[in-house]
């Protein structure tokens, strides 16, 4: 079935960008599931008792990897923009940094 396979390529270029995530980041711990979410394409919170960072990617996006590059900006950025703005200059910052390899991931993986 077709959608097996697209399944399972998505899930092997998320691990694969995750793995790239945390060579370029190596002081950022994170886990990342892909899981229905209802309102969100992806969401980002940190849990307390360890300091790793829990990312949800909903498994229903096309876009699964971008939505990876956005929740990790939102880890790097956690404790630097307010609580009440967490899409603030600090985030933007880690975002400019994230999306870069993405695409320089991208690149590789289609060549």
């Amino acid at each position: 079935n077709g959608t097996h396979i697209t399944e399972a390529v998505t899930m092997d270029l998320l691990r694969k960008l995750a793995r790239r995530y945390r060579k370029e980041f190596p002081g950022l711990k994170f886990r990342v599931s892909r899981k229905p979410l209802s309102q969100n394409l992806g969401l980002t919170g940190l849990r307390c008792k360890d300091g790793i960072f829990i990312i949800e990617i909903d498994d229903k996006a096309s876009d699964q990897a971008t939505w990876l590059s956005h929740e990790i900006a939102h880890a790097i950025s956690w404790h630097l923009d307010p609580p009440d703005q967490p899409h603030g200059p600090a985030f933007w910052n880690a975002w400019q940094k994230t999306w870069a390899i993405y695409e320089l991931f991208c690149d590789e993986v289609n060549k």
